[in-house]
């Protein structure tokens, strides 16, 4: 059976990469009056269900459930009888764990994983992975069996609930251990007990409420939802309901009970549309899609009349697309024409009709090819190829690379393809494809090294490479380290592109970013000395003077290199240490509300500073060529200073703000949580290399749309 083309299409285009956009406002207040059976009393966090599996760390969630324990023993001295997992070593660890009460956690689930360094031969070594279930009415546990060198720590409370999250913790810890006590705390969680509602107050069933995007509650006959054990801090609920969205921010205390949350939605209108052939013959079976910016809302198919319908719809602004599959051609299941597309405005109340006509396909050309990367084939991976140009970017075909490197791959029709060996890293190669029924083209990857000669530090030393401009490290990540215990660490098989490294020793100590420019077959050398760190500590306040607390703080060194990132306490105040001297950018954000500061920090020094949050704006960029043709590109966002500005409300991170178009279906890209102020965006295509650079007034609250012209 053949998967849905509707979601191979939105699946390999990414349509969702970078989270939903959710439409529509919430609200917080106590519950209209008697209604059945709505929010009464409830289990709270003290009372929580007995847990039926342990949590695992999110890379062994799955794969490794099998050897795990099948629940764990509410007798604490039972616990003991459980088999440990792995024993690697003869060093031990004392943890004292607390909740955020300061009462003892009697009972906890440890896991730890140690990644060794890598051996002479390049290669690297099995992560290792222990795991201990051990209880103790003091809350004090002695865990051995680790060996020397740095663990990844991952804490959790059975009483606390097992979902991701829930009173968790993961610490990272050098072995040996001083002498003494490692203290954790442990936050209980929240719960959360609401009604979701529509324009005129009505309960609404069946409506799909999530928590963050990751855990997940349906509201019952009366729209009542109910999570039972929420990690504490910020959570974001957001309802669905078709291709409507609503949501509500709630800042969750630990042990929290919150029980008069209302998630409403704002009125709504409707789509009403006809899909027809060049024949101008209703098309049946036509997959048609309702996007908001790069996200998904809605799909459907249309009907023996060519017609198709949305609703509810939220009012604004939208774009409809229609796709062409033909099944009668034994093609493949993504054997697509362009994306037909539409835009369409939808008022409260009110019913938007909408004729689109479509073309079937025509000219497939088979493409084939080998693909290799320093003089050597890339094995068993996968190549993408995307159509360039049209109203969207249209992701054409797939191949999995044989034993050879050898790919081959039917694409709709000739013109320009984009080709990636992974869909969130930048193109590996382009080709114009002329009107032919087969083309050959063979993909050469270039790559170069980076030598970082190390002085000053304490071994062991982490050297971090980190791409500047959106470029990879190691195909998908941004960044890459190398632990070493010598005066030097060297990358091998690097794209080019611009980059910078850093370095952090034993002691705490970091050396200032350098940046490095690597050509294809480029063998570079930089070197990194140590110096005296310094911090950064201040408290985060509105514009009325209040502390904004669990508010993200992070710090970026020169070139947009991460240096750490907290949050803000109860009275909002933060602290960033270890920080390399030099130019540092402060940034911080919480929701819409955000701010940034620029400061040049000395050696050893101890800076203190107030932040005052104002309300961001954001700006959508597209990019297209003369004749108005969708064009993937990557867009940079620099602001008055020419550094590069990262809005951390968008990815709760200080990864670059660099978005790479070919990650997403439209030519479009979207920076949010904007401080007020002018703004240089500069983007070049992904195909030809054109450049296009144009200025942006960010206004508080305000959203501004900004085309740039490629040629």
């Amino acid at each position: 059976m053949r998967p849905s083309p509707l979601l191979f299409l939105v699946g390999l285009a990414a349509l969702v990469a970078c989270g939903l956009l959710w439409l529509g406002h919430g609200e917080s207040r106590p519950l209209p009056g008697p209604t059945p059976g709505p929010l009464g009393p409830s289990t709270g966090p003290e009372q929580a269900a007995e847990p039926q599996s342990p949590l695992l760390a999110p890379d062994q969630q799955e794969a490794d459930a099998g050897p795990q324990r099948a629940e764990i023993p509410a007798d604490l001295s039972a616990a003991e009888q459980i088999p440990p997992r792995d024993t690697v070593g003869d060093l031990s660890l004392t943890l004292r764990v607390r909740d955020d009460r300061g009462m003892p956690v009697e009972l906890i689930l440890l896991h730890a994983y140690h990644t060794p360094a890598p051996l002479e031969d390049g290669t690297q070594p099995v992560t290792s992975h222990l795991a201990r279930s051990v209880g103790e009415a003091s809350g004090i546990f002695e865990v051995t069996g680790f060996c020397e060198g740095e663990w990844r720590v991952i804490l959790s409370a059975p009483a606390f609930g097992w979902r991701r999250g829930r009173g968790r913790e993961m610490i990272t810890v050098l072995l040996p251990h001083d002498p003494g006590f490692l203290d954790v705390v442990l936050a209980r969680p929240a719960t959360v007990r609401g009604q979701v509602l529509d324009a005129d107050g009505k309960p609404l069933a069946g409506v799909r409420v999530l928590a963050n995007l990751n855990e997940s509650e349906q509201s019952d006959e009366y729209g009542v939802f109910e999570f039972s054990s929420l990690a504490s801090g910020s959570v974001t609920l957001r309802a669905s309901l078709g291709p409507a969205r609503a949501e509500t921010e709630l800042n969750l205390l630990p042990g929290a009970e919150l029980r008069d949350v209302i998630i409403r939605f704002p009125a709504a209108g409707r789509i009403d549309g006809w899909v027809f052939t060049a024949q101008n013959e209703a098309a049946a079976g036509i997959d048609v899609v309702l996007l908001s910016g790069r996200d998904k809302l809605a799909s459907t198919r249309t009907n023996e009349f060519g017609e198709f319908i949305f609703e509810p719809v939220l009012p604004g602004e939208y774009l409809v697309g229609a796709i062409f599959m033909d099944l009668s051609e034994d093609s493949g299941p993504d054997f697509w024409e362009r994306l037909h597309t539409q835009k369409v405005a939808v008022q409260a109340g009110e019913t938007t009709e909408v004729t689109m006509q479509i073309v079937k396909p025509e000219s497939p050309v088979r493409i084939f090819g080998t693909v290799t990367m320093a003089g050597e084939p890339v094995a068993h991976g996968h190549l993408y190829a995307i159509s360039e140009g049209g109203p969207a970017l249209e992701k054409a075909r797939y191949a999995v690379l044989d034993e050879n490197g050898s790919y081959s791959m039917e694409l709709v029709s000739p013109g320009p393809v984009v080709f990636y060996q992974k869909t969130s890293s930048p193109p590996v190669s382009v080709a114009d494809v002329p009107p032919v029924a087969e083309y050959r083209h063979d993909i050469t990857i270039p790559t170069g090294s980076i030598t970082a000669l190390v002085k000053g530090g304490k071994p062991p030393v982490v050297v971090l490479l980190h791409a500047v401009e959106n470029l990879p490290v190691d195909w998908e990540r941004r960044s890459s380290s190398i632990r070493t215990t010598d005066t030097q660490a060297t990358f091998t098989q690097v794209m080019p592109g611009r980059f910078a490294l850093t370095a952090r020793d034993d002691t705490g100590r970091v050396a200032s970013p350098h940046e490095v420019v690597l050509g294809a077959d480029q063998e570079q050398t930089v070197t990194l000395e140590f110096t005296a760190t310094a911090s950064v500590s201040g408290t985060l306040v509105d514009p009325e003077g209040r502390p904004v607390p669990e508010a993200t703080v992070a710090a970026l060194a020169e070139h947009a290199v991460p240096a750490g990132s907290t949050r803000t306490d109860a009275q909002g105040r933060f602290t960033l240490g270890d920080l390399a001297p030099g130019k540092t950018t402060i940034l911080a954000s919480k929701g819409q509300q955000c701010c940034t500061h620029a400061c040049r920090l000395e050696e050893g020094s101890a800076a203190d500073v107030e932040l005052v949050m104002v309300e961001g704006g954001s700006v959508l960029v597209q990019v297209v060529d003369s004749a108005g043709r969708a064009q993937g590109a990557n867009v940079r966002l620099l602001d008055a200073a020419q550094r590069e500005y990262v809005p951390l409300s968008t990815s709760d991170s200080y990864s670059s703000s660099a978005k790479n178009l070919a990650e997403v279906q439209l030519s479009r890209s979207s920076f949010d949580a904007l401080p007020p102020g002018r703004y240089t965006i500069r983007a070049r295509t992904l195909v030809a290399g054109n450049v296009a650079e144009g200025s942006v007034l960010i206004e508080a609250g305000e959203r501004k749309i900004k085309t740039l012209i490629a040629d």
